[in-house]
Protein backbone atom coordinates (compact mmCIF):
# COMPACT_ATOMS: atom_id res chain seq x y z
CA UNK A 1 0.00 0.00 0.00
CA UNK A 2 1.25 3.32 -0.86
CA UNK A 3 0.57 6.44 1.58
CA UNK A 4 0.19 9.96 0.90
CA UNK A 5 0.53 12.71 3.50
CA UNK A 6 -1.70 15.77 2.59
CA UNK A 7 -0.39 18.82 4.70
CA UNK A 8 -3.16 21.10 6.09
CA UNK A 9 -4.12 24.31 7.87
CA UNK A 10 -4.45 23.64 11.45
CA UNK A 11 -4.78 25.63 14.46
CA UNK A 12 -4.20 29.69 15.33
CA UNK A 13 -1.37 29.63 17.59
CA UNK A 14 -2.76 32.48 19.96
CA UNK A 15 -5.08 30.24 22.03
CA UNK A 16 -1.67 29.47 23.76
CA UNK A 17 1.00 31.00 25.67
CA UNK A 18 3.26 28.13 24.86
CA UNK A 19 2.27 27.04 21.62
CA UNK A 20 5.95 24.97 20.80
CA UNK A 21 5.65 23.01 23.95
CA UNK A 22 1.46 22.60 23.27
CA UNK A 23 2.62 20.79 19.90
CA UNK A 24 5.18 18.71 21.62
CA UNK A 25 2.28 17.40 23.75
CA UNK A 26 -0.06 17.16 21.33
CA UNK A 27 -1.21 13.39 20.30
CA UNK A 28 -0.93 13.18 16.45
CA UNK A 29 -4.05 11.18 14.83
CA UNK A 30 -3.77 10.91 11.40
CA UNK A 31 -7.38 9.20 11.06
CA UNK A 32 -9.10 12.78 12.54
CA UNK A 33 -12.02 13.31 10.90
CA UNK A 34 -11.99 17.07 8.49
CA UNK A 35 -13.50 18.74 6.49
CA UNK A 36 -11.19 19.62 3.31
CA UNK A 37 -13.54 19.19 0.59
CA UNK A 38 -11.02 17.61 -2.19
CA UNK A 39 -8.75 16.44 0.51
CA UNK A 40 -11.44 14.50 2.19
CA UNK A 41 -12.35 13.10 -1.58
CA UNK A 42 -9.21 11.73 -2.27
CA UNK A 43 -9.61 8.68 -0.08
CA UNK A 44 -12.47 7.18 -1.83
CA UNK A 45 -11.28 7.99 -5.53
CA UNK A 46 -8.12 6.26 -4.55
CA UNK A 47 -9.50 3.30 -2.45
CA UNK A 48 -7.81 0.48 -1.12
CA UNK A 49 -4.28 1.40 -2.50
CA UNK A 50 -3.66 3.77 -0.72
CA UNK A 51 -3.94 5.61 2.32
CA UNK A 52 -5.05 9.06 2.80
CA UNK A 53 -3.35 10.96 6.28
CA UNK A 54 -3.87 14.20 6.87
CA UNK A 55 -0.86 16.37 8.79
CA UNK A 56 -2.35 19.58 10.67
CA UNK A 57 0.21 22.54 10.37
CA UNK A 58 -0.16 25.73 12.19
CA UNK A 59 -2.01 27.96 9.97
CA UNK A 60 0.00 30.63 7.73
CA UNK A 61 -0.23 33.80 10.51
CA UNK A 62 2.12 31.15 12.53
CA UNK A 63 4.26 30.11 10.05
CA UNK A 64 7.43 29.36 11.96
CA UNK A 65 9.59 26.73 10.79
CA UNK A 66 10.38 25.68 14.56
CA UNK A 67 6.93 24.70 14.84
CA UNK A 68 6.11 22.98 11.53
CA UNK A 69 8.82 20.51 12.16
CA UNK A 70 7.71 19.38 14.86
CA UNK A 71 4.08 18.64 13.31
CA UNK A 72 5.48 16.73 10.42
CA UNK A 73 7.86 14.76 12.42
CA UNK A 74 4.88 13.53 14.19
CA UNK A 75 3.91 11.45 10.75
CA UNK A 76 7.07 9.57 10.22
CA UNK A 77 5.97 6.40 12.40
CA UNK A 78 3.54 6.17 9.75
CA UNK A 79 5.90 6.89 6.42
CA UNK A 80 5.68 3.45 4.38
CA UNK A 81 7.70 2.13 1.84
CA UNK A 82 6.78 3.92 -0.92
CA UNK A 83 5.27 8.17 0.08
CA UNK A 84 3.60 10.71 -1.86
CA UNK A 85 3.23 14.29 -0.32
CA UNK A 86 0.41 16.88 -1.00
CA UNK A 87 1.24 20.14 0.04
CA UNK A 88 -1.45 22.91 -0.53
CA UNK A 89 -0.30 26.82 -0.63
CA UNK A 90 1.91 28.17 1.67
CA UNK A 91 2.67 25.08 3.34
CA UNK A 92 5.67 24.04 0.65
CA UNK A 93 7.51 26.88 2.01
CA UNK A 94 8.49 24.50 4.73
CA UNK A 95 9.42 21.47 2.56
CA UNK A 96 12.00 23.10 0.65
CA UNK A 97 13.70 24.31 4.13
CA UNK A 98 13.23 20.84 5.73
CA UNK A 99 14.64 19.29 2.41
CA UNK A 100 17.73 21.39 3.03
CA UNK A 101 18.16 20.00 6.08
CA UNK A 102 16.82 16.83 6.02
CA UNK A 103 17.27 13.62 4.25
CA UNK A 104 13.21 11.99 3.23
CA UNK A 105 13.57 8.67 1.70
CA UNK A 106 10.87 6.86 0.23
CA UNK A 107 9.76 9.79 -1.46
CA UNK A 108 8.13 8.95 -4.68
CA UNK A 109 6.06 11.77 -6.15
CA UNK A 110 5.73 15.40 -5.03
CA UNK A 111 2.25 17.12 -5.50
CA UNK A 112 1.56 21.29 -4.94
CA UNK A 113 -1.54 22.72 -5.10
CA UNK A 114 -1.52 26.50 -5.88
CA UNK A 115 1.89 26.74 -4.15
CA UNK A 116 3.01 30.13 -3.07
CA UNK A 117 6.36 31.83 -3.85
CA UNK A 118 5.80 35.33 -2.93
CA UNK A 119 3.46 37.29 -0.63
CA UNK A 120 1.25 39.78 -1.79
CA UNK A 121 4.01 42.77 -1.47
CA UNK A 122 6.37 40.52 -4.00
CA UNK A 123 8.20 39.63 -1.21
CA UNK A 124 10.11 36.18 -0.36
CA UNK A 125 7.70 34.27 2.11
CA UNK A 126 8.43 35.02 5.48
CA UNK A 127 11.62 33.17 7.09
CA UNK A 128 11.87 30.93 4.32
CA UNK A 129 14.67 31.57 1.63
CA UNK A 130 13.15 30.47 -1.70
CA UNK A 131 16.73 31.39 -4.25
CA UNK A 132 19.18 28.12 -3.18
CA UNK A 133 16.61 25.85 -1.48
CA UNK A 134 14.53 25.96 -5.22
CA UNK A 135 17.87 25.00 -6.60
CA UNK A 136 18.40 22.46 -3.83
CA UNK A 137 14.39 21.21 -4.82
CA UNK A 138 15.40 20.68 -8.40
CA UNK A 139 16.79 17.63 -7.96
CA UNK A 140 12.85 16.46 -7.29
CA UNK A 141 11.70 17.97 -10.50
CA UNK A 142 11.09 14.93 -11.90
CA UNK A 143 8.60 13.46 -9.61
CA UNK A 144 6.59 16.87 -8.47
CA UNK A 145 3.28 17.82 -10.26
CA UNK A 146 2.09 21.22 -9.47
CA UNK A 147 -2.03 22.28 -10.30
CA UNK A 148 -2.47 26.27 -10.41
CA UNK A 149 -5.56 28.12 -11.48
CA UNK A 150 -5.05 31.40 -13.77
CA UNK A 151 -8.30 33.04 -11.51
CA UNK A 152 -6.21 32.53 -7.98
CA UNK A 153 -6.26 36.14 -6.01
CA UNK A 154 -5.01 33.79 -2.78
CA UNK A 155 -1.65 32.74 -4.45
CA UNK A 156 -0.72 34.60 -7.71
CA UNK A 157 -0.51 32.85 -11.05
CA UNK A 158 3.17 34.47 -11.60
CA UNK A 159 4.05 32.30 -8.89
CA UNK A 160 3.09 29.19 -10.75
CA UNK A 161 4.79 30.99 -13.99
CA UNK A 162 8.49 31.48 -11.47
CA UNK A 163 8.22 27.87 -10.76
CA UNK A 164 7.71 26.79 -13.97
CA UNK A 165 10.94 28.45 -15.25
CA UNK A 166 12.84 26.90 -12.41
CA UNK A 167 11.42 22.99 -12.17
CA UNK A 168 11.07 22.55 -16.11
CA UNK A 169 11.04 18.95 -15.62
CA UNK A 170 8.04 19.02 -13.32
CA UNK A 171 4.34 18.15 -14.84
CA UNK A 172 2.06 21.52 -14.40
CA UNK A 173 -1.74 21.34 -15.03
CA UNK A 174 -3.12 24.80 -15.40
CA UNK A 175 -6.63 25.44 -14.47
CA UNK A 176 -9.05 28.52 -15.68
CA UNK A 177 -11.31 28.93 -12.77
CA UNK A 178 -10.67 26.99 -9.77
CA UNK A 179 -9.43 29.82 -7.47
CA UNK A 180 -7.40 28.27 -4.87
CA UNK A 181 -9.26 24.87 -5.24
CA UNK A 182 -10.35 25.29 -1.68
CA UNK A 183 -14.34 24.71 -2.41
CA UNK A 184 -13.68 21.74 -5.40
CA UNK A 185 -14.94 18.20 -4.72
CA UNK A 186 -11.70 16.86 -6.65
CA UNK A 187 -8.64 18.59 -8.62
CA UNK A 188 -8.75 17.25 -12.36
CA UNK A 189 -5.59 15.18 -12.89
CA UNK A 190 -4.47 14.69 -9.05
CA UNK A 191 -5.87 11.25 -9.33
CA UNK A 192 -4.41 10.21 -12.51
CA UNK A 193 -1.31 11.82 -11.98
CA UNK A 194 -0.90 9.87 -8.66
CA UNK A 195 -1.57 6.72 -10.26
CA UNK A 196 0.89 6.55 -12.84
Amino acid sequence: MKKIFIVSWWIDASNYKNFEEYLRNEEFNPYEEKVFWWKDNLQDDLWVWFEVIKIPMPNKWFAEYKYWKIMFEKAFPYFWEENILIWHSLWWCFLLKYLEENELKNISQIHLIAPAVFDSDDEILWSFKFDEKLENFKRFENIVNVYHSKDDDVVSFDDCKYLKGVLKNANFEIFEDKWHFIFEEHIEGLVENIKK
